[in-house]
């Protein structure tokens, strides 16, 4: 079984006097729509998210920039829109393509 993961980023670079990462893993799916609309509404602020999650579709839809892992290595990487419009991320892990 290939080992897959979605990493995405979200935000800005703040300034070294107020520096903010926050580190979300969505293991529940009843709070996924919730928790995507807190993420919006944190990246917002100008913090820095890092995003771990298997709904790609939805994390690429508010990623500012998206990483494609597979067994541990970068194998894409590039804008949420990019991604989303990516073949290889359509045909892998979106169904579509």
């Amino acid at each position: 079984m290939k080992n897959t993961g979605i990493g995405v980023h979200r935000g800005s670079r703040r300034s070294a006097a107020r520096p903010a990462i926050v580190c979300i893993v969505v293991l529940a799916p009843l709070l996924v729509d919730e928790l995507f609309a807190k993420i919006a509404d944190i990246a917002k602020q100008n913090v820095t998210i890092l995003l771990v999650e298997q709904k790609v579709a939805h994390a690429l839809e508010i990623a500012d920039r998206g990483y494609i892992l597979e067994t541990g290595r970068t194998v894409l990487s590039g804008t949420g829109k990019e991604l989303r419009e990516s073949e290889y991320v359509q045909r892998s892990y979106l169904g579509t393509g």
